[in-house]
């Protein structure tokens, strides 16, 4: 019975060795292996009676319900130039990138190698120069799966970080609408407090001239003039935040923080009381963006936990070099099968797993929180909603009340029928109500903002958002890459402003 050669058995050996590595398969994580650990209820607790709780389109292009084209085109623009924002494609690409090296250990890896020599013998014997080139292929045997299992962790990481792009684009959007709104809010603040200064001047002036008749005493006429001058505090203070809110602005969208936007209009838009969907918990874990990317970690720390299960036991490498001199005859090839089995690394491979298998607990743990936090934002906007549209009844009633009322106190003091501190006291009443009315309905949009941001549907359709490849099709680096070209600090053009005047707030 004739023996198989050492390397005939070799070259036999390595296709069935590469046949059974790539038969063998890495399980998939379970099921739900993270939002099993999460209880979630039929519907929201604060969900309003007659409100559609099973809709499909949940929050989808929610900026679009809001009708503003203007605010539409200011969000695109903070997609392209916002720093923060670009910061995290860029994270995301990073992450497409460590999955192709991750990949790229699948493969046999390929090296070659070349180089001369010159000797020069001092004995007089003629000088010899030698040329050689090399050629080294190595390759790893993925007998029980660990590259695998590196690789599905690192497929799982750049998703998660293709969806923390999207999260950051979503909470753009609403950041940037909520600048918007303030702008809006600064600039009705000042007209209230421009409204208000007028009245007290005019205030003023009655005052000033009854007093030279005799009829009211110097103590009227400095509490009149008291309260013009807090007017115009008050007015150069609505200046100074109209400045602010319009630099945050600008600062979102990637802009020198000049204070010259004006593209805000100068009412707030209504919010419709109305029921809209909001859809079930159990669908809000699949739908909201920041929920999905913590479930991909909870799958890469499953398929790092068999990576390191995998790495305790035995590795197969195979190996093959080719070398030769200048003369083909000096071919030199060799085949090699190492075996590298851990015998004994002091409990470092065991450490590895442990280590894993805490980090898995961790990334479960990670995705309970989120999936609270998100639970609660709903509930909490729900019932800050339902709150403040009763609360914006009444004040808008009290403030048409007060209106009349400020009005009828003014003829009054005009008759002399009553001092200049109830004129005061019912003046005050009136346009302090009417700040607390608009700060209401500013509210009242930053909640249904908190509301749509906190179902997690996308602010405008699919087609007006920059596609994110989450499909797996990692492996072109000829992809154009997320982020971008950067620009920032633009100055913009100065724009003649309404609300800047160049007198004192007057």
């Amino acid at each position: 019975m004739s023996r198989m050669p050492p390397r005939t058995l070799l070259v036999t050996t390595v296709p069935l060795t590469a046949l059974l590595a790539g038969c063998l398969s890495v399980p998939a994580p379970p099921d739900n292996i993270a939002a099993r650990h999460v209880g979630t209820p039929g519907e929201f607790a604060e969900l309003a009676a007659g409100a559609n709780a099973t809709s499909t389109d949940v929050g989808a292009s929610w900026l679009s319900d809001l009708g503003n084209p203007t605010l539409e085109a200011l969000v695109r623009e903070a997609w392209v130039n916002n720093p923060d924002l670009y910061v995290t494609a860029a994270r995301f690409e990073e992450a497409a990138a460590n999955l192709r090296i991750v990949a790229s250990f699948l493969y046999p890896q390929v090296a070659g190698s070349g180089g001369a020599r010159h000797t020069n013998f001092d004995d007089g014997s003629t000088d010899e120069d030698e040329y050689f080139a090399a050629l080294q292929v190595s390759w790893e045997a993925d007998l029980w799966g660990r590259l695998r299992a590196d690789e599905s962790a690192a497929h799982r990481v750049a998703e998660s970080a293709g969806l923390d792009f999207v999260q950051a684009r979503h909470s753009l959007a609403a950041a940037v609408a909520q600048a918007y709104f303030a702008i809006v809010i600064a600039k009705q603040q000042l007209a209230i407090d421009r409204l208000l200064l007028e009245a007290e001047k005019f205030t003023a002036v009655t005052t000033s001239q009854r007093v030279e008749a005799g009829l009211l005493t110097t103590l009227d006429r400095d509490l009149a003039e008291s309260s013009v001058r807090l007017a115009e505090a008050a007015v150069r203070n609505d200046l100074a935040a109209l400045q602010e809110a319009r630099r945050a602005l600008e600062l979102l969208l990637g802009r020198y923080p000049s204070a010259e936007l004006d593209a805000a209009p100068e009412v707030l838009p209504g919010i419709s009381p109305a029921p809209f969907a909001v859809g079930v918990p159990a669908e809000l874990l699949e739908r909201r963006p920041d929920v999905r990317s913590i479930e991909r970690l909870v799958d890469a720390a499953y398929y790092d936990v068999r990576s390191a299960r995998a790495a305790r036991l035995p590795r197969l490498i195979l190996t093959a070099d080719a070398r030769t001199l200048i003369d083909p005859s000096d071919f030199i090839t060799s085949v090699a099968a190492d075996i590298l089995a851990p015998l004994f690394q002091g409990g470092r491979l065991q450490a590895q797993e442990a280590a894993a298998n805490a980090r898995q607990r961790q990334a479960i743990g990670q995705f309970a929180s989120v999936a609270l936090r998100a639970f609660r934002e709903v509930e909490t906007a729900l019932s800050n909603a339902r709150f403040l549209e009763e609360r914006e009844r009444s004040l808008a009633e009290a403030s048409e009340r007060l209106q009349r009322a400020s009005e009828a106190a003014i003829n009054r003091y005009d008759q002399g029928l009553m001092t200049i501190l109830d004129l005061q006291q019912i003046r005050r009443q009136d346009y302090d109500t009417r700040s607390l009315l608009l700060g209401v309905r500013f509210e009242q949009i930053r909640q249904r903002l908190n509301l749509y941001l906190a179902l997690g549907g996308p602010p405008l359709p699919d087609g007006a958002a920059p596609p994110v490849p989450l499909n797996g099709q990692f492996a072109d680096p000829n992809d154009a890459p997320v982020s971008g070209d950067l620009h920032v600090g633009v100055p913009v053009e100065p724009k003649p402003d309404p609300t800047r005047r160049s007198d004192n707030g007057g």
